[in-house]
């Protein structure tokens, strides 16, 4: 019988490889995006998770343009930016611990894989913001993994929580990569081929994991951090 895997953010530059390389291996895959009609932040969809019989859920969801063009519209524009920082968290970790509540009232079994950064791991030290947006964002990913554990203890399935460095993209901003090298100079980004055979291994390795193990990290900074 055929895996079944749930991609939250199948259209992404991770979700998209990440669903190509399922189906090579010969997973059936379930595809939600905003670009077929899901949106992580209105709980109202989660009807089409459609999750209770899959073995994994990848969240592959987070900061994205999405975030920085619907971010909600201030009352004054002082404050704009922490609106935007609002909505990090609506998406980053809101979204997050719903989807779990709603997996776990559906009878979800099998593992919650939950793409996080390196700002998991560890916030930088406040020099290295460029923007309040900096802050949003690497603030929700820390307080992400702190809700992952927390939510180990509530659930009755495992919980992934998968430590991220930036990861290659052609399509970033060159600026972006200029930055990342002059905030950590030698530091090596992921390759993408390298992340998705990481992340394909994991419900297979799950299945072998003790039953009362909840959560675990996976470290793929290489270093990084």
């Amino acid at each position: 019988m055929k895996k079944q895997a749930v991609i939250i953010g199948s259209d992404g530059y991770i979700g998209s490889a990440l669903y190509k390389e399922l189906q090579d291996q010969f997973f059936d895959v379930h595809p939600l995006d905003i670009s077929n009609g899901f949106d992580a932040t209105n709980y109202d969809l989660y009807p089409m998770l459609n999750a209770s019989d899959a073995d994994v859920v990848y969240c592959c969801f987070g900061k994205d343009h999405h975030i920085i063009s619907n971010a909600a519209e201030p009352l004054d524009d002082r404050f704009s930016d922490f609106y935007t920082i609002l909505d990090y968290f609506k998406l980053n970790v809101d979204a997050v611990a719903h989807i779990a509540r709603y997996l776990e009232q559906s009878g979800f079994k099998g593992s919650l894989v939950v793409l996080n950064s390196i700002y998991g791991k560890t916030i930088p030290p406040m020099m290295l913001y460029d923007t309040p947006k900096d802050i949003g964002y690497s603030v929700s990913k820390y307080a992400l993994t702190s809700l992952l554990r927390q939510l180990s203890f509530r659930v009755g399935f495992p919980i992934v929580n998968v430590i991220l460095a930036p990861v290659e993209n052609p399509l970033l901003d060159q600026e972006f990569y200029q930055r990342i090298r002059t905030r950590f100079p030698g530091r090596r980004l992921i390759s993408l081929p390298h992340l998705i055979s990481q992340l394909v291994l994991i419900p297979s390795s799950q299945s072998k994991l003790d039953q009362d193990l909840k959560y675990k990290e996976i470290d793929i900074t290489n270093g990084f951090v």
